[in-house]
């Protein structure tokens, strides 16, 4: 399970939980879009760059992205 987590000035949006990485990827560019403005999936190949990329264009609104992959998640229903 990838769970992506949005942090606005240190208040944490719902935690958006995606089962498939590829998916994951999708959900991430566009929360790339839609916060900086730009496609940070261009730059980068992998998503720790991305992250830290887009996590550097965003951060004067302070705003930052977190990303964790293959967490365990228990009693999810899809």
């Amino acid at each position: 399970m990838n769970i992506l987590i949005i942090s606005r000035q240190g208040v944490l949006d719902t935690p958006i939980l995606v089962k498939n990485d590829v998916t994951a990827q999708a959900v991430f560019d566009e929360l790339a879009n839609d916060l900086a403005g730009e496609d940070v999936s261009e730059v980068s190949l992998h998503f720790d760059s991305q992250l830290d990329d887009l996590n550097r264009l965003i951060s004067y609104k302070g705003i930052e992205v977190f990303w964790f992959v293959d967490v365990d998640v228990n009693k999810y229903k899809n």
